[in-house]
């Protein structure tokens, strides 16, 4: 008998859960009013937005400053350890609550919406786990976050052209150059050509050295002459 894994198991259980409470706030548990969704306005009011009205200068775009050329690079949140944002992100990465990574994903992309800019983006690429990880997890919480995001902008997702071919130990406890280390050659280019003269917008739940999204950058901008912009749902604050 195939044994469950404990990803699995703790999916399980978050379903039962949801199915007795499905209408509370994930951060405060108070129960939803109408017109609320995953979060209470309270809590909702209480993120740190970037709130980075120029997607070319703000903290997000000077992490890649030099590394990598990059059109547009922003974030919807900052995050710190133990914070509301932690939380969140431990709901739809390890929880099982891909639902709220979609509704996240919109929430951003509506902020996206003036900057008329992003008008220019061709393809949505979320950042691929490895199939491993994948079957572990259930789906890829990038891809939903892309969802939400693709829902909003009405632009097209593309999750077969840049693989993640490579499977790699969890980041969250590496330093800077581990991180570095541990994501070299995790990716590859499928047909490049799906990408030239194309601008992509590649998105990732959080970006804290930023090691992960810019090797996904640097593998499609070696085989392809493409364009590249940047986001994810939270920015680790320094």
């Amino acid at each position: 008998m195939k044994q469950i894994s404990k990803q699995k198991i703790i999916q399980l259980w978050n379903s039962f859960i949801h199915l007795f409470y499905p209408n509370n706030c994930i951060l405060c548990t108070e129960p939803l009013i109408a017109g609320e969704k995953h979060l209470c306005i309270h809590c909702l009011h209480k993120l740190p937005q970037t709130n980075e009205a120029d997607l070319t200068c703000g903290q997000t775009a000077q992490l890649f400053y030099g590394k990598i050329p990059f059109r547009y690079a922003t974030s919807f949140l900052f995050f710190k350890k133990e914070s509301d944002v932690q939380n969140l992100i431990h709901a739809f990465k390890y929880k099982g609550n891909k639902q709220l990574a979609y509704y996240l994903g919109r929430m951003a992309a509506t902020k996206l919406l003036k900057h008329a800019a992003l008008d220019t983006i061709d393809y949505i690429v979320p950042v691929p786990l490895h199939k491993k990880r994948l079957s572990e997890r259930g789906y890829n919480q990038a891809e939903w976050i892309a969802k939400g995001v693709a829902s909003v902008l009405n632009k097209p997702i593309d999750t077969t052209t840049l693989i993640r071919c490579k499977h790699t130990e969890s980041q969250t406890k590496k330093n800077a150059s581990d991180r570095w280390q541990n994501v070299q050659n995790i990716f590859a280019i499928t047909h490049a050509q799906h990408f030239n003269q194309k601008h992509i917008l590649i998105i990732d739940d959080v970006i804290t050295t930023g090691a992960t999204i810019e090797v996904a950058a640097q593998t499609i901008l070696k085989e392809a002459s493409a364009e590249i912009s940047l986001f994810s749902i939270a920015l680790a604050q320094r």
